[in-house]
């Protein structure tokens, strides 16, 4: 497994958006989810943990073993300042450097300014686990536009954040696009070989090795696969073997042997 990542989405339900009829902790569920699967994509070990006391989410994010700790909120004010804001602990931390990595990749994809990280020791979140923390403030939802932007791109925000963790620990970043085509090519040639596969499941077989098919069957080493629609032993000469196969036809040949 790569490096743990703790996902600490808000659970304030009662944090209303501006627009949209829905909340900061239905919201920040969405992009905590879209980040847990980028990351897990990108090849991170995730625990994601919403409702809970901030107590509890610290606690096992401790127990996790946690290399980073990244609270989802967006933010609230007066419905007129916007713009994304990352916390950390302490100035030159490593916290501190995840939370500018974080927004050099967010902060341009948000649609509120200014974007900012900034020291802020006293959240809870931040001073309580062992892991460094990046607080993420995703721009501002009782601004009516934001609220309406945050909702339409909870999956960009979360691979944003995703893109962000990965510059922070120097790992690579897989494009969920490239991925789903990779995805697609594999199920693609699996079905192509399947097919392959059982157009090998039959009798056919050259000249060549009928004596030996002769005497493997004679012999009982080959036994077949199953039947034919005829009723036939179904001896699928030309597909290929599996180790298990393989092992199994080689213990017959041994006991008749005689070995």
């Amino acid at each position: 497994m790569g490096h743990k990542i703790f996902i600490s989405p808000s659970d304030q339900n009662r944090n209303t958006y501006a627009s949209g009829n829905t909340a900061e902790d239905i919201q920040c569920g969405k992009i905590a989810i879209a980040a847990k699967a980028a990351l897990e994509r990108c090849g991170f070990d995730v625990k994601l943990v919403q409702y809970a006391t901030m107590a509890e989410k610290c606690a096992v994010s401790d127990a996790f073993g946690a290399e980073l700790h990244v609270p989802i909120h967006s933010n609230a004010f007066n419905a007129i300042v916007t713009g994304t804001r990352i916390f950390y602990g302490v100035d030159g931390s490593a916290g501190h450097k995840a939370a500018k990595a974080i927004l050099a990749r967010l902060g341009p994809v948000t649609p509120g300014a200014p974007d900012m990280v900034q020291a802020y020791p006293q959240l809870y979140e931040i001073r309580t686990p062992k892991a460094p923390t990046a607080y993420i403030e995703a721009d501002f939802h009782d601004v009516a536009a934001v609220a309406d932007w945050i909702i339409d791109h909870t999956q960009e925000i979360g691979e944003a954040i995703c893109q962000g963790v990965c510059d922070y620990f120097g790992a690579e970043y897989v494009n969920k696009k490239e991925a789903d085509a990779d995805e697609a090519l594999v199920k693609q040639f699996e079905k192509m070989l399947a097919r392959h596969e059982k157009a090998l499941e039959d009798n056919d077989a050259g000249a060549w090795s009928a004596k030996a098919r002769e005497w493997a069957v004679a012999s009982g080493i080959v036994n077949g696969i199953g039947y034919l629609a005829d009723g036939t032993p179904n001896y699928a000469w030309e597909a290929h073997v599996t180790r298990e196969q393989m092992v199994t036809m080689l213990y017959r040949f041994a006991i008749e042997s005689g070995l």
